[in-house]
């Protein structure tokens, strides 16, 4: 037999190498040739980052597959994954993406369900809760790592100054005399303290005697208390509409209690003060003194009735005046059946039928037409005005007259100091030393100090125009309100035929303060070519329609 040479030797020595290193890289590589059979599943990932084909296909950490592919399908990660055969799992299966350790590959773990119907080839595997992402941990801690160097920041912003330093400081010092002081307090009553724990020890010791001794009757009031809390349970739920009802009945009669209380307290408070007619007569001796006073005078009023004094009295004891007030009375029951038999006069009032309606008519009459004035609104004032270059007042008194909300009719009664002034020429005749001469004097005349003011307005919103008559001569206004109507702007323009000069213009403002009071200023006839232009100030005061319905509404309680 021929003997092998030492190159076959180490020929086989080397394939036998080989062969065993690619055994174990199939091993350690965990390899497979060929597809290995199985069947083929679908899972669809949000995102397949870190994946790559061959990767394992885990089932409660043993390996049942592979990865095969990974492609795109819609914008998201399409996994195509085969599983060995012999493994089953149920139809709702989920699949989610998972990572050996932190930094370790990725794999595809599988969660199997309970359903009865298998996966099949081809069939699709939900898709589970996505795992952690590498990257978002990092932005995380990125984030807690810029918040703890704010708060280092702040910190050393806090104790990193020389304030900051004394205060730590003075608390760190603070604690240690705490400490301190605590520490001498236990020192000085550490007898008291070990007295104290043992008769909390002791006490112990009692209550568990105590409950030990007593258990069984201790048993016995704890099953009485279920048994009436079960009772009283019962009870409530039968009548709980009841109680509800009771409940709130109480709360009303308490809530009245109450404030019958508190009317009792403020009513004995007021007595005890004197205040009121009981507070008076518990506090006050002069009522005492007049109510016995009183009683007294009425004793003796009822003694002069009883000795027939006065008219009184003697009604009570004369027999002649009760026969005068009996033929009285007879007197009086005539004419009342004289009355009723519409006899007379007033007999004819009462019992005939068309006077009575004729009466009713006229009283109707007379309501309608109180009862529609009262429907008007009106408005009742009085102003004055300081003529600084006269030094003189000038005053008005007006009625506004308003039927309609933008219609009203104005009447004003002015005192004017200049009046109507006119320039009188008188022709005197003198006789000096033997020669008659005449003599010419002028003299300026104020004549019609009072002029009347008669005017029809209408509102348009915040203005309001009016026109008519303006002290005695024919003129137009118009007035804005503004500011809620608490400021009024005017200007008027009247007297247009004063003899070759300009008409009368006047421009004025008022301010309303308070509800029956304004403040009044202006210019008064300031193109006037003779010298008459002015300024003035003033104040004045008006009442509305609600005062002066207050004051007619007595004819209208008689008309009704």
């Amino acid at each position: 037999m021929n003997r092998m040479t030492p190159e076959a030797r180490v020929g086989l020595l080397v394939l036998a190498g080989v062969l065993l290193l690619v055994f174990m890289s199939l091993k350690l590589g965990k390899l497979e040739i060929g597809s290995g059979g199985g069947y083929g599943v679908i899972l669809r990932l949000d995102s397949a980052v870190g994946l790559v084909p061959d990767a394992e296909v885990l089932v409660a950490g043993i390996s049942v597959g592979k990865v095969e592919r990974i492609g795109l399908d819609g914008g998201r990660a399409r996994l195509a994954l085969r599983i060995r055969d012999g493994v089953e799992l149920p139809a709702d299966t989920v699949g989610s993406l998972r990572t050996h350790g932190v930094l370790g590959e990725k794999y595809v773990e599988l969660v199997p369900g309970r359903s009865a119907r298998m996966l099949a080839d081809g069939d699709e595997v939900a898709a589970g809760t996505p795992p952690g992402d590498l990257d978002r941990l990092v932005s995380s801690l990125t984030d807690i790592s810029a918040d703890v160097k704010r708060i280092t920041e702040r910190l050393a912003n806090v104790f990193g100054t020389p304030e900051g330093e004394q205060n730590l400081r003075d608390l760190v010092e603070g604690l240690r005399d705490t400490a301190v002081g605590l520490r001498a307090v236990v020192t000085e009553n550490r007898a008291a303290l070990r007295e104290t724990i043992a008769n909390l020890r002791l006490l112990s010791a009692e209550l568990g005697d105590l409950v030990a001794g007593n258990r069984q009757a201790l048993e016995e009031t704890l099953e009485n208390t279920r048994r009436l809390t079960g009772r009283l349970d019962q009870v409530v739920a039968e009548n709980r509409d009841d109680l509800r009802t009771t409940m709130a009945n109480l709360r009303v009669a308490t809530g009245q209690l109450t404030e019958t209380l508190s009317s009792v307290r403020a009513v004995a408070a007021r007595a005890e003060a004197g205040e009121g007619t009981l507070g008076k007569l518990l506090q006050d001796d002069g009522l005492y003194q007049d109510l016995e006073g009183t009683v007294s005078d009425l004793r003796s009023v009822l003694a002069r009735l009883e000795r027939g004094e006065g008219t009184l009295g003697k009604l009570m004891t004369d027999e002649q005046a009760y026969d005068e007030l009996r033929q009285s009375l007879a007197n009086l029951s005539s004419i009342s059946g004289k009355i009723d038999r519409g006899e007379g006069t007033i007999g004819k009032l009462v019992n005939d039928d068309s006077v009575h309606e004729n009466l009713n008519d006229t009283l109707e009459g007379i309501g309608d037409f109180v009862g529609g004035a009262l429907k008007f609104r009106y408005e009742l004032g009085f102003r004055s005005e300081y003529l600084a270059e006269q030094g003189d007042w000038k005053s008005y008194a007006h009625l506004k007259i308003q039927p309609r909300q933008d219609r009203f009719y104005y009447l004003e009664l002015v005192d004017d100091p200049q009046g109507d002034t006119e320039t009188e020429t008188t022709v005197r005749t003198i006789t000096e030393n033997g020669q008659t001469r005449a003599i010419t004097e002028e003299e300026t005349v104020t004549r019609d100090r009072f002029k009347f003011t008669a005017m029809v307005g209408k509102q348009f919103s915040n203005l309001t125009l009016r026109g008519g008559m303006i002290e005695t001569s024919a003129g137009a206004a118009a007035d804005l309100d503004l500011w809620s109507d608490r400021m009024r702007l005017t200007f008027e323009a009247f007297d247009f035929g004063r003899d070759g000069h300009p008409p009368h213009l006047k421009l004025s403002a008022r301010w309303h303060f308070l509800k029956f009071f304004y403040l009044t200023g202006g210019l008064d006839d300031f193109i006037d070519t003779r010298g008459l232009s002015d300024y003035f100030l003033g104040a004045g005061l008006r009442f509305q329609d609600d005062d002066l319905k207050y004051l007619l509404s007595p004819a209208v309680n008689l008309a009704n």
